[in-house]
């Protein structure tokens, strides 16, 4: 399903039998991804069998997500691929695996 997102919208959406997805008419390549668990993601793609999680529904705000998403398919389209880890996300600061264990 194609609509533009809105709180209203967000609030509405509802966990069924199969996950499913609800792709964002201003934003392209933004979409929410629903699961039977209730669980929401906004979540965005650039290519085919490309996406990406970007937060869960209630911890980020759309803006944030269409924000994020722009910066993605911005990567994508500049470097041909998004970039592995864009500097300022989770996990940009990670501890290598020595540091660690150390």
């Amino acid at each position: 399903m194609k609509t533009k997102f809105s709180q209203k919208l967000l609030n509405g959406l509802k966990p069924e039998n199969k996950p499913y997805r609800v792709h964002d008419t201003n934003q392209p390549g933004l979409f929410i991804r629903v699961l039977p668990s209730g669980h929401m993601s906004y979540m965005v793609s650039w290519a085919r069998n490309k996406n990406v999680t970007l937060g869960r529904v209630g911890k980020m705000t759309l803006e944030q997500a269409r924000q994020e998403a722009a910066r993605y398919l911005a990567d994508a389209h500049e470097h041909g691929e998004q970039l592995a880890v864009p500097q300022g996300r989770k996990g940009a600061t990670s501890p290598t695996l020595r540091a660690f264990i150390i």
